[in-house]
């Protein structure tokens, strides 16, 4: 949940502490109200952006993390139906369904 501290002129100290303590942003109160409150949509619309970026970057580590998984067991797999297993386990993790169908065939199948 993003949080933005409103706080008063001469409150750096404030302010400081609660940027570390997890804060997303702050205005500072005190002289044109409507510029402070102007400001308000543009944080508001950086921090939705922001945190969607972050979303995203969390599920592609996580789907970059199943790859690697997946291709650091598949090379010591000897078999091909046990590759195809190994596939068909890293794409339903990746995609999050509940069931995958993987079929193989060669050049000379109709």
């Amino acid at each position: 949940m993003p949080f933005i501290l409103f706080t008063g002129k001469g409150r750096e100290d404030v302010v400081i502490e609660a940027l570390n303590n997890g804060a997303d942003f702050y205005i500072q109160k005190g002289g044109n109200a409507a510029a402070q409150f102007g400001e308000l949509p543009h944080v508001i619309r950086e921090l939705h952006s922001r945190s969607i970026v972050e979303r995203e970057l969390g599920r592609n580590r996580e789907e970059l993390g199943i790859l690697y998984e997946t291709n650091m067991k598949m090379a010591s797999e000897p078999g091909l139906k046990g590759i195809c297993a190994l596939i068909q386990t890293a794409v339903s993790r990746v995609m999050d369904c509940d069931s995958l169908i993987v079929s193989s065939f060669s050049g000379d199948d109709e």
